[in-house]
């Protein structure tokens, strides 16, 4: 267990810089609101990763399937709606 919040927290670590680096090479800003949202939602996808991954060691393919529709669903749709907001 200790493991994979390692790794999540490598992820956050990871997608945060890689954004700032994304928004930086197309000289583009965020606000502080921005990047809060951002931050929120890399965690509740991260949640949605952590909470899967504890349902499949623990053998439990039913609440797999609903915690990776609900959190990968909100998370798709959340990153489609901020990218399409924010960048395009």
């Amino acid at each position: 267990m200790t493991i994979m919040w390692s790794v999540l927290s490598t992820l956050f670590v990871l997608a945060l810089w890689g954004m700032q680096s994304f928004l930086a090479r197309r000289a583009i800003t965020f606000t502080a609101w921005q990047w809060a949202i951002y931050a929120a939602w890399l965690l509740w996808t991260l949640f949605g990763v952590a909470l899967a991954r504890t349902f499949i060691a623990e053998r439990e393919p039913r609440p797999v399937r609903v915690s990776v529709l609900v959190f990968g669903g909100v998370s798709v749709i959340g990153a489609a709606i901020l990218a399409r907001v924010w960048l395009l």
